[in-house]
């Protein structure tokens, strides 16, 4: 099989749909598949998958030069082929801003151009529409709106449907008032799942320094909302306790950390950050740690991989529930849940977690391989249909989410 992957970011580029469409990429060209992968502008990451994935960008940001070339590209890709596309509403389009905020604009040009496009489409649907927060701005009710009427057309063109939450399918049934069969496609670790161990036990030493026994850490991007529930919890975790310290893993970590340690001097030694590390640095930095947080404004789900990534490696995670988590998060007793991601629900939860210091390893990483893993991926995209199931209780927030825009 020959794959043309469209997606808004890949290496060098951040995120994790770049880390995501990389990892699938590899696994299929493992499989013996050819890949092609078209992003968008920027410079090429190169050497990721070997020869059997090929990496075109193009001027603009999917605008219609881009849309020209990518439909010639195209036609050069050796049949049997199959288009898949990696969506994210605004990801495609340029930078706007919009409600006081920078902010991605409307690809409507790549959901127009699937509508003449032969063939079959696969959709994998990692965002669906752009949600509210608390703007109401007409500004902001255009964005929303509009990201409706292009998960219309989308959904309309696409032959299978993935979504990386179950909750999505619910969403695309709300919007587009559609039946259509909707698939469930976790987003799996974009971290090694192994590491050696002295390498762990070295990187623990470093951070901990000579007077901490007890490292505390978070892994993402470290931005928005996230932030401000996790500024507090942070504060709470180490103020009084010097055998303590916390270290931020990944992109945004540097100025997290600088802004924890301007509001509190005191602590500043005990905060620490990593910057963008290499991925096999980033997971024996997750590995070293006793404990780590990850909150979320509406709760974890399948589609967090800054959660998959230290799940997959049986690290003890606290993080909380919300109206998008899966019940599977519930029942499996894989990671520690706080009720809503008060920071001060967290802290007690953490605080349990040090004082008992439950054995989870083992148990989280079995999850991860079963629901999770790229290769459970995989397995899902090149098998045969199935159709996820989400409860009908979810319905009512869902609508709340969605039918403000209405008003």
């Amino acid at each position: 099989m020959n794959w043309f992957i469209i997606t808004a970011a890949y290496p060098p580029d951040e995120g994790g749909i770049a880390d995501h469409t990389v990892a699938l990429a590899r696994e299929l060209a493992a499989r013996g598949d050819r890949v092609w992968i078209i992003a968008g502008s920027g410079p090429d990451g190169g050497g990721l998958g070997g020869q059997a994935v090929k990496v075109r960008r193009f001027p603009g940001h999917f605008g219609l030069r881009a849309i020209f070339l990518m439909s010639r590209e195209l036609l050069r890709v050796p049949k049997p082929r199959q288009v898949v596309i990696q969506y994210v509403p605004q990801a495609f389009g340029p930078r706007v801003r919009a409600d006081g905020r920078r902010m991605r604009g409307l690809p409507l040009s790549v959901c127009l151009w699937l509508q003449f496009l032969r063939g079959k489409v696969w959709t994998m649907f990692h965002e669906i529409v752009a949600l509210p927060g608390t703007g109401r701005s007409l500004a902001m009710r255009l964005v929303v709106r509009t990201t409706y009427w292009m998960l219309r057309l989308v959904v309309r063109k696409s032959s299978r449907i993935f979504v990386a939450a179950p909750v999505w399918a619910d969403v695309i049934r709300e919007v587009t008032r559609t039946m259509r069969l909707v698939e469930w496609l976790p987003v799996p670790s974009n971290l090694p799942t192994q590491v050696d161990s002295l390498r762990v036990e070295k990187v623990r030493r470093i951070l901990l320094g000579e007077d901490a026994i007890t490292l505390i850490g978070h892994f993402g991007t470290l931005r928005g909302v996230v932030t401000e529930i996790l500024r507090p919890v942070v504060h709470r975790l180490l103020d009084g306790r010097p055998e303590r310290r916390f270290v931020a893993i990944g992109s945004g970590s540097s100025a997290f950390a600088a802004e924890c340690r301007a509001l509190w001097p005191g602590l500043a030694a005990r905060i620490l950050a990593t910057g963008n590390l290499p991925p096999e640095q980033a997971a024996e930095h997750l590995a070293a740690c006793d404990v780590m947080i990850e909150p979320y404004p509406d709760g974890v789900s399948s589609r967090r991989s800054s959660t998959m990534g230290p799940l997959a490696l049986g690290c003890v995670v606290v993080t909380n529930d919300g109206p998008w988590t899966e019940p599977a998060w519930r029942e499996s007793g894989a990671v520690v849940l706080a009720a809503s991601p008060d920071p001060v629900l967290l802290s007690e939860k953490v605080e349990d977690v040090l004082r008992t210091r439950p054995k989870l390893g083992e148990r989280a990483a079995r999850f991860y391989d079963a629901e999770f893993s790229l290769r459970h991926m995989v397995a899902v995209m090149t098998g045969a249909e199935a159709a996820a199931t989400v409860p009908a209780e979810r319905l009512a927030d869902i609508g709340a989410q969605l039918n403000w825009v209405k008003s």
